[in-house]
């Protein structure tokens, strides 16, 4: 009987929401060919950079991951200051209104949504991910530039005041509340302990956290999973549009890919990720660890 319940209230749920992404989230390689020319659209390529001058969609201009980390933090890949993003973006030509169009490596989809996750930190509106990547583009046979491309004109970029509401700290996984779900998308055996990663102190994960791994997300292709898959593949974790989710990995690259899928793409309005995710805490031993499945 209760597993008939959880089964029925995953399938209510996924009749309550649309079986398609929200509007606005990401862009197929058709749709981003058609206005590729538009003054209002910049593309940003986050491959390595012999990846992007071997070939990269026309107009777009390469950023590495780490011109929008905080050099300065102590704990690795945290979000860089304002300043710091402010300059990056201007010397990229992008301003606050256009519409950003990301794209990364299809093995390394995660740094395309760290990018977005950094950019809606500081209220950047318009952001869109390419769904399937560079390789989505590839498979169309849509034309591509090749070397280091051509420098934009600098601009003049503002952030905005930072959004609190899309951030997690130590203290909140620490003390969550009655309705917050610990979400770890690390592998299996980083979860478990089984492997230590070299940035992390102690092998395992946050107590009470549930794992579910990002790359679950998408399908063998590099596309995201369609709606209803997504929603019950969540729900059966315990991961629903009513609990306040807190979302981390080793370095919160991850965990932005999953917080893309639950905001942008099933539109749940409480998901906040831990940005200093299992290399902050692990090193902390006053922080409690949790080995095995068990949450």
């Amino acid at each position: 009987m209760k597993y008939f319940l959880v089964v029925l209230s995953i399938f209510s749920l996924a009749l309550t929401l649309s079986a398609e992404p929200m509007p606005g989230t990401i862009i197929t390689a058709e749709e981003l060919k058609k206005y590729i020319d538009s003054k209002k659209t910049k593309i940003i390529d986050v491959r390595n950079i012999y990846e992007y001058i071997s070939g990269h969609i026309p107009g777009a201009v390469h950023i590495n991951n780490k011109e929008f980390e905080d050099p300065d933090n102590p704990v690795g890949g945290m979000i860089a200051p304002a300043k710091q993003i402010e300059a990056l973006m201007s010397a990229n030509g992008i301003i606050t209104d256009d519409l950003v169009v990301i794209y990364a490596a299809d093995q390394k989809p995660q740094m395309a949504t760290r990018l977005l996750w950094v950019l809606k930190v500081y209220r950047h509106q318009k952001v869109q991910i390419l769904n399937g990547h560079y390789k989505a583009w590839i498979i169309m046979d849509y034309p591509v530039e090749r070397g280091t491309g051509t420098r934009p004109a600098p601009s003049i970029y503002k952030t905005g005041i930072i959004d609190s509401s899309c951030i997690a700290t130590k203290k909140d996984c620490l003390f969550p509340s009655e309705n917050t779900v610990l979400l770890d998308v690390r592998t299996q055996n980083e979860y478990t302990g089984e492997k230590v990663s070299k940035s992390a102190a102690r092998g395992g994960h946050i107590p009470g956290a549930v794992n579910i791994y990002y790359l679950n997300a998408v399908d063998d292709r590099g596309y995201f999973k369609d709606v209803p898959t997504l929603i019950s593949m969540y729900a059966a974790a315990g991961v629903t549009p009513d609990k306040n989710v807190i979302v981390y990995c080793m370095r919160a690259h991850r965990a932005s890919h999953t917080y893309f899928v639950l905001t942008s793409l099933l539109g749940f309005s409480n998901v906040r990720v831990y940005d200093g995710s299992w290399i902050e805490w692990s090193n902390l031993p006053e922080l409690p660890v949790s080995i095995g499945q068990s949450g």
